[in-house]
């Protein structure tokens, strides 16, 4: 690369640099502004307002985006057409996600439970496993026997067939566990 183009790139990482720190920055600031001043003057600051926003919308923004990766992560399964080493790679992608999210989604909902205690059904069901961290070590022990069954499996047909399934049921599960933690 030429000297220009190394200044150039330089400039960018700087500016990026700055306009990120500043903005970030800057919102803080303006907010410490604001609550200084609202306790000063004794009102209402920013952290006693509120925007009330109809129920549905509320909601709506909540699944709204769980909603879209799980579609578009069934677009891509439908739409697109892999074949060997691409087909075994989104299968190991698409079932590993699909993990990820339902361990770390009941991890999350069991530590909330451990500080705010048992309200409801599904929170005795939570509690009932004990400490979260079993979430966190039956989800990494999972991981490892998918690896461990692929690796072993590599090869034969039952490592075909486990390799079709996790291709057509990783998505699925995928999008199902992304809309389950979501709501």
């Amino acid at each position: 690369m030429t000297f220009g183009t190394l200044f150039l790139l330089s400039l960018a990482k700087a500016f990026t640099v700055v306009v990120a720190l500043s903005l970030n920055i800057a919102g803080l600031l303006t907010w410490v502004d604001r609550r200084q001043g609202a306790i000063l003057q004794d009102r209402v600051g920013p952290e006693r307002a509120v925007v009330w926003i109809p129920k549905r919308i509320a909601q709506g923004a909540v699944v709204g985006p769980a909603v879209l990766v799980a579609g578009g992560a069934l677009a891509l399964f439908f739409l697109s057409d892999a074949e060997g080493v691409t087909r075994t790679t989104r299968a190991v992608l698409f079932s590993h996600l699909a993990v990820f999210i339902t361990w770390f989604t009941a991890l999350v909902i069991a530590g909330r439970i451990k500080l705010r205690g048992v309200k409801n059904s599904f929170d005795r069901f939570i509690a009932s496993v004990g400490d979260p961290r079993r979430i966190f070590y039956v989800g990494l022990m999972v991981h490892g026997a998918i690896f461990l069954s692929l690796g072993v499996l590599k090869g034969t047909p039952a490592g075909e067939t486990l390799r079709d399934f996790l291709y057509g049921a990783g998505p699925f599960v995928f999008a199902f566990s992304a809309l389950f933690g979501a709501g």
